[in-house]
């Protein structure tokens, strides 16, 4: 009885080849007769050692960046309070200031010329920044201070 579905026949090989040619399986197989084993194999792991240092480099340069941002964007808002503490008489400043630090979810902190504290919302009695003890986070948070300190060196 015939099967009802097409198979592929077993005389045929996967690359087309009649079984028996061993001329035409021997000139496919010469390729990679020339490169033995061992270059092979250092080939692939080089290149994957190559593609995990391009990722530590490229995580590096992103990491970079965004901390550049960060700081890019705590100078404007800097600027910002300033620009608005500037613009309201001297009695005012402090209740402003505060309202800022709740909204911002900072702290602000205004020094005269001299460098001596005018205002400092945590003394106007704001404490919306939570201060973490580095001793008691887990482990982490100890392993990205450490990768941080590797890559950064």
């Amino acid at each position: 009885m015939e099967p009802g579905i097409d198979s592929p026949r077993n005389d045929v090989t996967p690359d087309g080849l009649e079984r028996g040619d061993e001329d035409a399986r021997a000139l496919s197989l010469r390729w990679s007769a020339r490169v033995s084993l061992t270059p092979r194999i250092l080939f692939v792991n080089v290149f994957a050692l190559g593609l995990l240092a391009g990722g530590f480099f490229y995580l590096d340069s992103y990491r970079s960046r965004i901390v550049d941002g960060r700081v890019t964007q705590s100078i404007r808002e800097a600027r910002l309070i300033a620009e608005a503490l500037v613009s309201v008489p001297e009695a005012q400043r402090p209740e402003l200031a505060l309202r800022l630090a709740r909204d911002m979810g900072a702290r602000v902190r205004v020094y005269d010329p001299a460098g001596k504290p005018v205002i400092d919302t945590r003394r106007l009695g704001l404490r919306n920044v939570v201060l973490q003890d580095p001793d008691k986070q887990d482990w982490r948070q100890a392993s990205a201070r450490f990768l941080d300190a590797v890559i950064d060196t």
